[in-house]
């Protein structure tokens, strides 16, 4: 990171979808019968 990083540049699509797949995922796994 540096100051000249540009918020633009952020691909809010895929952080977004990835976001998703992690919350999902361990929602799943901390729901998961023993």
């Amino acid at each position: 990171h540096t100051p000249d990083d540009e918020v633009e540049r952020i691909d809010l699509d895929k952080l977004t979808d990835i976001a998703k797949a992690v919350y999902l995922s361990l929602w799943n796994l901390a729901n998961k019968e023993l």
